[in-house]
């Protein structure tokens, strides 16, 4: 009865407010863009790659393979264009790129891994950072970034399973209490070929008071065609509120219903915004923000969200005669499986703990 009555009355939840939300903002895919590569033919993979109609990218080789030149034309008025060289070492291995503003310079390990990447500007000649690598045999598991100083300024950690990459983490420093500072996550998933199909990269709060709560999100979903080359690759964005942020949280799990509602409503200079979807677990998964800071505490925005979805269940269940008499949906049930993101705007937001002046 739960998922008949999710399936009918999250309908009655979401069309009000979507019927005042525009055509931006109601669909869950906020931002798309679509890149297909086409290869001139089946030996040489010279791929001619078109980010949309205004937008050119062409990729040159030598002779071994090596990408030598990577052109971006773009069709404005004026267009204009971007260049990166590339020059390589007798072992096919990149030794000094080079754009309009940097140039970056490569060392390798014995035995083959790059050792490190250091960046100069064109302009001035000077070094702006330098990359440092380090292996857990052939497997990167961090990149070291430092600063013109040789100071550590941030770190990219690398997880697998087995041999094959699924989490990459940018870490910029510590909290106050130790914590490491993630600021942005990569996670990555595979084909039964071993190829990569979907890579999403979440922006995470870094404040002491939210550590690691998503901020937004992108996704690049990968196709292959019958020899394993990259045909199609699909990217989207979403913001914390977004609908596609909720698809996001449950993309590992089996959804009851495929589009994430999401409704947004103002009232004075208040404002609020609200994305929901429901999976087939037990477990309620919802996090609230007031004026872009994390409320894990809840809050009577929070509050609220789950007395009106009670409500409005029950309510429409009872309309349509799947609840009947004195009968009542707990508050538990109908959450049970929800992922839901909450976000307020409040002129005059009170949070826990806070003390004025």
């Amino acid at each position: 009865m739960k998922k008949l009555l999710l399936s009918l009355g999250l309908f009655a939840i979401a069309m009000p407010a979507m019927a005042q939300s525009t055509a931006e903002t109601k669909v869950a895919n906020i931002k798309n863009t679509r890149i297909t590569v086409f290869y001139e033919d089946d030996e040489m993979t010279l791929p001619v790659t078109r980010l949309d109609d205004q937008t050119l990218m062409r990729n040159i080789y030598d002779k071994n393979g090596n990408k030598v030149l990577e052109s971006e034309y773009h069709y404005a008025n004026p267009p204009f264009y971007y260049h990166t060289a590339y020059w390589y070492n007798q072992n096919n291995q990149v030794v000094a790129d080079s754009t309009d503003n940097t140039k970056n310079f490569y060392g390798y390990y014995d035995n083959g891994n790059m050792k490190y990447k250091t960046k100069y500007k064109t302009d001035t000649g000077l070094m702006s950072d330098s990359t440092y690598y380090e292996y857990d045999g052939d497997n990167l598991i961090h990149e070291i970034i430092f600063n013109s100083s040789l100071e550590e300024k941030s770190r990219y950690r690398y997880t697998y399973e087995g041999n094959r990459l699924i989490k990459r983490e940018y870490i910029t420093g510590l909290t106050s209490k130790g914590d490491e500072k993630i600021s942005r996550r990569v996670e990555y998933s595979y084909d039964q070929n071993g190829n990569l199909t979907e890579e999403i990269e979440y922006t995470l709060s870094t404040t002491v008071s939210s550590l690691g709560t998503i901020r937004s999100a992108t996704r690049f979903q990968y196709t292959y065609d019958s020899l394993n080359r990259k045909i199609d690759q699909v990217y989207s964005e979403a913001t914390a509120s977004g609908g596609m942020l909720s698809s996001y949280t449950n993309k590992k799990k089996t959804t009851i219903h495929e589009d994430v509602i999401y409704m947004s409503g103002n009232k004075g200079d208040a404002s609020a915004e609200i994305a929901v979807q429901y999976n087939d677990s037990y477990n309620e998964s919802i996090q609230s923000f007031a004026n872009d800071v994390r409320t894990p505490e809840g809050g009577m925005h929070e509050t609220g969200f789950k007395t009106a979805l009670t409500r409005v269940l029950n309510n429409y269940g009872a309309k349509i005669g799947i609840i009947k008499g004195d009968d009542k949906v707990s508050g538990e049930d109908c959450r049970e499986g929800i992922t839901a993101i909450i976000s307020v705007k409040l002129t005059d937001a009170q949070f826990e703990g806070q003390t004025k002046a």
